[in-house]
């Protein structure tokens, strides 16, 4: 292969190169999305008042929890799984406080030894802490429990 050969495969893999890049930049001008006014969403936030705080009517009591609520789920890795208790009373965002032991599962509806037995180890720690089972779920791991404050 002499040079000019290989000057032809070197220009026309940069023209298709150019090309590309030119088709990417006119179709980014042409299907840019329309900025909103308002960038995201609203969220509706209610104001608490202040710690020690009057309640505003006469007749309102600030409401106080009397019971603690959470929830087993199941937590799925890429190959291990772990069930944890998730409060029901705080924001989902908060992290889970109980943990049982990391077990494989194949399917979320039959249970395997390991994962019957990562539940039982989750709920007696958890009734040692007080809570007690109120109901179960759907499925083979989903329980209710509460507890009093």
């Amino acid at each position: 292969m002499d040079s000019f050969e290989i000057n032809k495969i070197l220009g026309a893999i940069l023209f298709t190169c150019l090309v590309t890049l030119a088709l990417n930049i006119a179709a980014g001008a042409m299907f840019s999305p329309a900025k909103p006014e308002k960038p995201g969403y609203e969220i509706a936030v209610t104001e608490e008042p202040a710690q020690g705080a009057k309640p505003e009517a006469a007749g309102e009591r600030p409401q106080t929890a009397t019971a603690e609520s959470c929830e087993i789920e199941l937590w799925r890795g890429y190959v291990k799984c772990q069930l944890y208790a998730a409060s029901l009373d705080r924001p989902r965002a908060a992290a889970p406080f109980a943990l049982s032991p990391s077990f494989r599962l194949r399917d979320e509806d039959t249970p395997t030894e390991k994962a019957a037995a990562a539940l039982k180890t989750l709920v007696d720690r958890l009734e040692r802490d007080g809570w007690t089972v109120v109901s179960a779920g759907a499925r083979w791991y989903q329980l209710r429990l509460n507890r009093s404050l």
